[in-house]
Parts: C-alpha cells; sequence; structure tokens
C-alpha cells in the first residue's frame, strides 16, 4: 500500500524529532556526530576543551563517541553511562543534555529524562521534545492546566500539531474542556482519541462519525477496532460494536493459535458487561494509550528507535499498559537484544490478555538461545495458568526441532487428551506436527494416519501435501498417489525449490529418471547448495547416462554436507558410482515449513 504524503510527513518528522540528532530548531550543527559521519569538515569546537597532547583513558571526544557507537548499538544504558561522563566534562553543552534527555527516556529512565528536559528548556525553551516530556509529567502528576499551558508552548510543526491536540483533549477531559469536533477532523488517530475521551467523560453522542474518520484515514488495526467495539458496548451501541467484534473474530480465525482471543470476543459479544475491561479511567491512561498508537506507528515503519521513547512515555503514564510491554520485548527481539526481551514478556502476569503470548514468545526466544529445558518451563507455566493446549503443542514443538521426537510426541499426546481426545479443524496443526515426529522417529503407520487425519482439515496446504507425498516416495510406497500431492504441493507453491525437488524425487523412485532429472535441476537453480538436492539431482543423472555431470552434483553435494554418514555416501557415489550397495539418501532437513508459528 502507498503510504500518503500526510503519513510519510509525519514519520518522517517523527524520525527526526526522537533520533538523538539535537540538532537546535535554526538546523544548527549537530558537532560530533554529523564529523564522524563526514558531514562537516570539522568537529564542533564545544566538543573539545583545551587539554593535554598526552593520552588520557577518558576524554571527552573518547567518551562521546563510545557513546555515539553504543547508541547505535541500541544499548541504551552503556550509551546514558557515556553521555554522563561526557555531561560532567562539559555541564553547559546543551547539545549533550538533550541528547542524554531522550537516552534517558530509552533507558527506561523517564525521571531523569523529565529533570534534563527542565535544564534544556531553561536554554530552549521552543524543543519540542523537551515539552512534551514536561507535559507528559504534569498529566502523570494530575497537573492538568499546567500541561496544557505546557503543550500551548510547542512551536507550530508537524510533530507539534500531531501530538498537542490529543494530549490537550485529555488533560481538558476531566473539566470537560475538550473541542470534540476539531479533535475528530484533525486525523484517524485524533477521531479514535475522540471517541476515548467521550467515553471517559460519560456520554458517546453520534457514534459512527468517529468510526468512519479512523476508517477512512486508514488509522485501524486489530487493537484500535476492539478498543472501540469495546467503548460502543459499554455505551449500548451493540449493533456497531457486535459488527466489529464479528470483523475481528473472522479476521482471528485465520490462525489457530488466536483461539484464546475469539473466545473473549465471543464472549463480549454476547455480555457488555464483559466489555469494561480496558475502559480508560485516568487522562493519564488515556495519554498513555496515545503514545502507545504512535509507537506502533513508529515500529510498523521499522522506526524503532523513535518507537522507543514513545513506548517508555506510555510505560511512564501507564506502568501497568502490558500492550506497551509487549511491543518493547518485539523492539528488543528485532534488535536481538534477547534478555531484554524476556525480562519485558516475564512482567506480564497471569490474567493479563497478553500473558499467553508474553509466554510463548519468551520460550520461543529461550529455544532459540539453546535453553530449552528454560522454554518448556515457560510453556508448561502456560498451560497450567490458563490450561492453553497451544502452549501443550508449543512443547511438542520444541522438544521436536531439538530432534527429541519422543518427547515430543508425549507433549503431543497430551494436547491430544486436553482437547478431549478428539482432535478437530481449530488443531490441525497438532496432527501434522506429531505425525512429522512419528516419521522421523520411524513409527511410520502412525505417521502417517497423523498426516492423513490433518490435510483432510487442511487439503490445499502445501507443505503439509509435500511431507505426506515425500514420505511414501521415500518408502517406494502409493507413488502415483504421492505424485498427485507433491504435484498439487508444486502448483501451489511453484517458487519452493524443495517441493520441486520432491517432484523430482517422486519421479526418480517412479523410475521416471528423464522428468526427475528436469525437475532436479529447476529445484538446484533454486536452492543451490542444498546438499540432498544435489545428491537427488546426481543420482537422476548417473540414471540417464551423465556420470561425469553426476559426480559434479555429488561432489558439489559432499562440499557441503554436515553429517558423517552423508559423507561416506557420497564419496562412495563418487568413487564407484550408483550401486546398490549406496545407503539410502536422507530428505532436506529444511524442506518443510513448521506447521504453525507458535
Amino acid at each position: 500500500m502507498k503510504m500518503n504524503s500526510k503519513r510519510l510527513k509525519l514519520l518522517t518528522a517523527l524520525s527526526a524529532l526522537a533520533l538523538i540528532s539535537a540538532c537546535d530548531d535554526n538546523g544548527g550543527s549537530t558537532g560530533w556526530f554529523d564529523w564522524f559521519n563526514s558531514k562537516d569538515d570539522r568537529p564542533s569546537l564545544m566538543i573539545m576543551p583545551t587539554a593535554s597532547m598526552d593520552y588520557q583513558r577518558d576524554t571527552q571526544a573518547g567518551t562521546y563517541l563510545a557513546g555515539w557507537y553504543a547508541q547505535n548499538r541500541q544499548d541504551w544504558g552503556a550509551a546514558n553511562k557515556y553521555l554522563d561522563k561526557a555531561i560532567a566534562m562539559d555541564p553547559d553543552n546543551i547539545e549533550l543534555q538533550q541528547r542524554a534527555m531522550i537516552l534517558s527516556m530509552q533507558a527506561g529512565d523517564a525521571n531523569r529524562a523529565i529533570v534534563l528536559a527542565r535544564k534544556v528548556l531553561e536554554e530552549d525553551n521552543k524543543n519540542v521534545l523537551a515539552l512534551i516530556f514536561i507535559s507528559v509529567d504534569q498529566i502523570a502528576r494530575q497537573e492538568y492546566d499546567p500541561a496544557i499551558k505546557t503543550l500551548s508552548k510547542m512551536p507550530k510543526n508537524d510533530i507539534a500539531d500531531f501530538i498537542r491536540p490529543i494530549l490537550a483533549a485529555w488533560a481538558g477531559a476531566p473539566e470537560k474542556k475538550v473541542d470534540e469536533e476539531a479533535l475528530i477532523a484533525a486525523g484517524p488517530l485524533h477521531a479514535y482519541h475522540a471517541l476515548l475521551i467521550a467515553d471517559y467523560m460519560g456520554k458517546v453522542k453520534e457514534p459512527e462519525r468517529y468510526l468512519v474518520n479512523v476508517l477512512n484515514g486508514g488509522g485501524a488495526d486489530a487493537h484500535t477496532l476492539e478498543m472501540m467495539a469495546d467503548v460502543y458496548s459499554r455505551q449500548g451501541f451493540t449493533e456497531i460494536a457486535n459488527k466489529i467484534y464479528e470483523m475481528l473474530i473472522t479476521q482471528y480465525e485465520a490462525n489457530a493459535v488466536a483461539s484464546p482471543r475469539i473466545k473473549e470476543l465471543q464472549a463480549k459479544r454476547k455480555d457488555n458487561s464483559l466489555a469494561t475491561k480496558h475502559r480508560i479511567q485516568t487522562p493519564s491512561e488515556g495519554a498513555a494509550e496515545a503514545f502507545y498508537n504512535i509507537s506502533r506507528i513508529m515500529f510498523t515503519d521499522q522506526s524503532d528507535d523513535s518507537a522507543l521513547v514513545f513506548s517508555r512515555i506510555a510505560q511512564y503514564l501507564d506502568p501497568a499498559k502490558d500492550e506497551t510491554k509487549i511491543l518493547m520485548a518485539r523492539m528488543m527481539v528485532r534488535s536481538k537484544h534477547t534478555k531484554e526481551a524476556i525480562d519485558f514478556y516475564k512482567s506480564i502476569q497471569p490474567g493479563s490478555d497478553a500473558y499467553l503470548e508474553a509466554q510463548r514468545s519468551a520460550a520461543e526466544l529461550l529455544e532459540e538461545d539453546g535453553d530449552i529445558d528454560g522454554s518448556i518451563a515457560f510453556l508448561e507455566k502456560a498451560y497450567q495458568s490458563d490450561k492453553d493446549v497451544n502452549a501443550l503443542i508449543q512443547i511438542g514443538d520444541v522438544y521436536r526441532r531439538a530432534e527429541k521426537h519422543l518427547d515430543a510426541i508425549k507433549a503431543y499426546d497430551r494436547a491430544e487428551e486436553a482437547l478431549g481426545g478428539k482432535v478437530g479443524s481449530d488443531f490441525w496443526h497438532l496432527l501434522y506436527a506429531r505425525g512429522m515426529s512419528y516419521e522421523r522417529s520411524g513409527n511410520l503407520t502412525k505417521a502417517e494416519s497423523d498426516l492423513e487425519g490433518a490435510l483432510k482439515f487442511q487439503p490445499n496446504h502445501p507443505y503439509l501435501l509435500n511431507y505426506l507425498g515425500y514420505s511414501w516416495a521415500d518408502q517406494g510406497k502409493k507413488l502415483d498417489k504421492a505424485l498427485e500431492l507433491i504435484a498439487k504441493a508444486a502448483k501451489l507453491k511453484p517458487d519452493d525449490g524443495y517441493i520441486v525437488d520432491s517432484l523430482g524425487w517422486v519421479y526418480y523412485k517412479m523410475g521416471q529418471y528423464n522428468e526427475a532429472a528436469a525437475e532436479l535441476e529447476k529445484a538446484v537453480e533454486m536452492v543451490p547448495y542444498d546438499p540432498t538436492i544435489n545428491d537427488h539431482l546426481g543420482d537422476a543423472y548417473w540414471r540417464v547416462g551423465r556420470k561425469n555431470e553426476a559426480r559434479f552434483q555429488w561432489q558439489r553435494a559432499l562440499n557441503h554436507a554436515k553429517e558423517n554418514a552423508m559423507k561416506t555416501m557420497l564419496e562412495a557415489k563418487i568413487n564407484d558410482g550408483l550401486t546398490n550397495e549406496n545407503p539410502k539418501v536422507m530428505e532436506a532437513k529444511t524442506r518443510m515449513e513448521e506447521p504453525v508459528k507458535q
């Protein structure tokens, strides 16, 4: 979808504001940052005090650059520490104060950021971010009139004009000093907050106008829509509320892991008294929602540094807001700060809507970090807390990916038992996953039963079709049926080299070597360095008499093979050609996609 110019302009302004460039309002020099990036001929003189030519362990320039480096690595704590040292060496440097203010907020030290904001305003009373920090603090302290006065000092520019109306409206809400019409007209996010404010003040009139402005402006995600539906439900506009709930249920139905969300939406659709859980009770919570919304916009557009500033503001205003914690955890994941991400997930407690997502996500990170036991402990906790069947399935997946297939099967069996012994369409992925573990552990009869059971629910799932078809082909059984399934998978995913390899391999097993070679050549073009696919092509070449090319492909496979058994088999083929004594080839391990991202 093409980004409209207004949204692009806003995103640019948001990024420029929060990315710690610390430019003054007149576009002045950014000092060492520009010099380091070769944007200026020399460093700003304000950074370089007169100093001895002797080597010093801690120089101002060195400390500043160390902080800059830490900041670029998104190590906010270290960046903050180095900048503190730089400020101690030059306490009157306003640019350092500005940078420290933003870094403090990114590091989660909102109180220090606010103290620094007051210092910044002494020198630069039009600094937008400093004014935002101060107004946020005033709203948090219920100093609403001073907050409105602070917001009025903001200069007219894109970011100020975007944020000011929402914050001023929340600050004016306790005394009902809100220009609702102007707020609705300002944009989709503003219209959304106009509805939340109307609900907070007690009465929503003409309910359709809020929704129309949000939808027409493209500002509706699942979170926004559910919050709006809850307002409509509380205010007695059940028809509008139920239409939104139904739309969200339809959206979530495509993802089996979202089944708890579906149940909650269905319950709220039946009983509007359940729609009170997320009602905004204070202007501070309303302002937190606004900064959370802005942060989501920035995160979606890959501006994580800026998104973190606004998320930290939201956290300061409403420390209990779990949506903000989830968002910050995702930022930490994207910047590869795994420990920090897990800490955010751990902070979410049972009973929260976000609890199950947090437990699953933390478990996934621990698994990626090699902590299988820690991952499973998280998932067991989730299951014991909420009897979440998907947590048991994910335990099985963790074991399966670790190639502990017997343990995986036990976990999948627990999940089936928790479902009452019958697996329905919502949990078809359980059958798929268990079928893979049965196949890998050698129980081909049960593998076939589970995979065929999953296929009844998902007859057009390309990876499921491929897995079952390849399993049959590799056993040399049901080859006509295997060809039918894999050909269908290849039609659904024509650019997947592993599926095309399966198609070539089933032709090979059927003795149709020319057709096999043609398909396997396509597969090698798509996945050039998978040793199994190269090995398959070598076998097909040998069968059609292209023996030199066969040895070339086997050598290529050997160059990339990791398992000793495969290396031994390939060496034998290179030396002796294809004989009945050559061990059976194994299929490419990266062939199959995970059935469901847990």
